[in-house]
């Protein structure tokens, strides 16, 4: 049902002056995004949790993390580079399972520059080789690994990586904004083919050019026909507004949203 849905508002750096506080009253859940980070998840991160974590009291919706965003990618066939991406992510892991986060949202890594042939097959396996260990661990610690497109053309790639992981712990995160942006194919589209496997939805609106992380009513995505599609399927995934400008940007997608899908 549609007043079954969770969502959470993705929340790093300034947000904190007030999206707690919003998600508490909304009954929401929280995505953090400081420990997407390197630089903090490689250093000391939890002086930082420490300020963060009496924020978080009472909070009713769930948490998330959101792992690393640097360009890393676990498809490459350079396995000292792939050991690299393998020790980062286990940091997040470790950091997600202490903060006591359900969930944690990684990229792909992706590069839809390289069109050697036969090139998407051999990403997708070695991706998945990767993505099955890392979710055996994860799976130890309670947590379910959600794969986040960035740079894919088209959502089959996403929904074959899934697939060929078959981990029950691993599931699909759409990010709108980023398939606006780097796809022709329009977010409902996405969601079709993405179908079950699709658990996790980050939304914020663009131009199509710049990954800008509008309002939800500031771009060219038709979330009118999007979020319908996505209230009404057989297993709702989360929808979390990653949306930038503070405040009154998130709340007013926040009202747009709860419009659409008759939430009042």
């Amino acid at each position: 049902m549609v007043r079954d849905l969770a969502i959470l508002i993705a929340c790093r750096g300034e947000d904190w002056a007030f999206a707690p506080a919003l998600a508490q009253q909304q009954r929401l859940g929280l995505e953090i995004g400081d420990l997407a980070d390197p630089n903090l998840l490689e250093g000391d991160w939890r002086p930082r949790w420490q300020e963060i974590a009496p924020l978080l009291q009472g909070l009713e919706g769930g948490l998330s993390l959101h792992g690393p965003r640097s360009e890393l990618n676990p498809g490459l066939r350079d396995q000292g580079l792939v050991a690299f991406c393998r020790r980062r992510y286990r940091l997040a892991l470790g950091a997600a399972a202490e903060i006591g986060a359900g969930s944690i949202v990684f990229h792909t890594g992706f590069n839809p520059l390289i069109r050697a042939p036969g090139f998407d097959e051999r990403w997708i396996r070695r991706s998945a080789d990767f993505w099955r260990e890392l979710a055996q661990e994860a799976a130890e610690a309670g947590l379910q690994v959600l794969l986040e497109n960035v740079w894919e053309p088209q959502p089959e790639l996403l929904r074959d990586l899934v697939r060929e992981v078959g981990a029950p712990n691993v599931g699909a995160c759409f990010d709108v904004g980023h398939a606006n942006v780097y796809s022709r194919r329009p977010a409902s589209e996405w969601a079709s083919c993405l179908g079950r496997s699709l658990r996790y939805v980050h939304l914020h609106n663009n131009d199509g050019r710049r990954d800008s992380h509008a309002p939800l009513e500031e771009g060219t995505v038709d979330f009118s026909q999007l979020l319908p599609q996505l209230a009404i399927s057989p297993q709702p995934p989360r929808l979390v507004l990653e949306v930038s400008g503070g405040r009154r940007a998130v709340t007013d997608s926040l009202f747009y949203l709860r419009r659409l899908l008759g939430l009042g």
